[in-house]
């Protein structure tokens, strides 16, 4: 109030990751992991919304010490084996997570993702922030691939929501 700003609207930084890292139109099943410091985010998205976030307060360690390692595998797994047992009303499994989506600070620590996703049967890749900010791909800023994996959330908030 006092700055004479006026708020508009707010988001959830689990939606606006999924806006900047699922491609429009995808409407599988992933998990998007937002790997920081000391918490990492992960975010259960289905038909282009986030069904499921928890956040663990698991990192990759602010001297890279990997410390939490195991305990974020352990989360990563239980969040897999969560979402992949569903049924529906008949018994019948839903939908079953595809890809894991990583981004966030830790997800340019090569060691430290190699070694959260060693024994994971789900593929997985290191998010593309610029996928739905222009369709030709013309608008893309001069960035090194590694740092704009910090930026997932930012570029999202920007994103129209054209569900």
């Amino acid at each position: 109030e006092s700055a004479g700003i006026v708020p508009i609207s707010f988001d959830i930084e689990s939606q606006a990751i999924a806006r900047a890292v699922i491609h429009r139109g995808d409407r599988r099943s992933h998990l998007i992991i937002n790997l920081s410091a000391r918490k990492s985010g992960l975010y259960v998205v289905e038909d282009e919304i986030v069904q499921f976030s928890v956040t663990p307060a698991y990192g990759f360690g602010e001297d890279d010490s990997n410390l939490g390692l195991s305990d974020l595998k352990a989360e990563v797994r239980k969040v897999l084996a969560f979402w992949n047992a569903r049924t529906d009303k008949f018994g019948k499994p839903v939908k079953k997570i595809e890809k894991i989506i990583l981004c966030g600070p830790g997800a340019s620590k090569k060691d430290f993702v190699k070694k959260l996703m060693d024994e994971s049967e789900t593929r997985y890749a290191l998010a593309d922030v610029w996928l739905n900010t222009s369709p030709f791909r013309n608008h893309v800023p001069d960035m090194p691939f590694e740092e704009s994996l910090d930026f997932a959330s930012a570029i999202g908030l920007v994103l129209p929501d054209i569900r």
